[in-house]
């Protein structure tokens, strides 16, 4: 079910990035969100309070799309919503879900900035492409810093499939272990170029950082 590693994730997810940002604990975020379920304008009140995260809205007819942005100069995380007022419960978990991790996509680029300014949005080296929009996407995911976001969201998705599995194991097997970020991803290069191999290494670099952390 949608949202299991999430509900279970209850360390201040701040504390791991050591950044100066609100406190960030996911199962206490999903269930808080319930409450805004029908009411947008509330959810935008709320974020904007408690993460300091703007919210543009717009409603579509059909379930959802949910992006992110951190602009740097303004050290402002915006979230873009496209939504449906109808969504099911599946939906509706499956909306939490994106919510959250993009959310923390955006923290992390907040931390990127904090201690990695001068490697902020160098992308790497990859195969070019006569075909212009395929190529804005590759050097977009081939940037350093989308990439080590991008790798999170892909922990995320891995854990949600299998919380007890190690990354490591079901990168081994990713087909078994959907992650929607992983697949559209390595779609837009060929094979394994070399921003697929660094996502590989940062999403492994994710699972040791939890377990530094949880450990500690």
């Amino acid at each position: 079910m949608k949202g299991t590693f999430i509900t279970n994730y209850r360390e201040n997810f701040v504390d791991l990035l050591n950044v100066d940002l609100p406190r960030l604990v996911p199962a206490e975020l999903w269930v808080k969100l319930d409450k805004y379920r029908n009411n947008i304008a509330g959810l935008k009140r709320f974020l904007a309070r408690n993460y300091k995260v703007k919210v543009v809205h717009q409603t579509i007819l059909l379930y959802f799309l949910i992006s992110g942005e951190f602009d740097h100069l303004e050290n402002r995380i915006t979230v873009f919503i496209d939504s449906s007022p109808d969504l099911t419960d599946a939906q509706w978990r499956a909306f939490k879900f994106e919510l959250i991790i993009t959310i923390m996509h955006e923290y992390v680029h907040y931390m990127q900035w904090t201690f990695h300014e001068d490697q902020f949005e160098t992308v790497l080296l990859h195969k070019e492409t006569p075909n212009e929009e395929l190529q804005e996407q590759r050097d977009y995911y081939a940037a350093w810093d989308e990439i080590q976001a991008y790798a999170h969201c892909i922990y995320m998705e891995m854990k949600d499939r299998n919380g007890h599995k190690s990354v490591a194991d079901m990168l081994q097997h990713p087909t078994s272990y959907y992650s929607p970020t992983l697949r559209h991803i390595k779609s837009l290069f060929d094979g394994f170029d070399y921003p697929i191999r660094y996502l590989y290494r940062e999403v492994l670099r994710w699972e040791k950082r939890y377990d530094r952390f949880n450990n500690a």
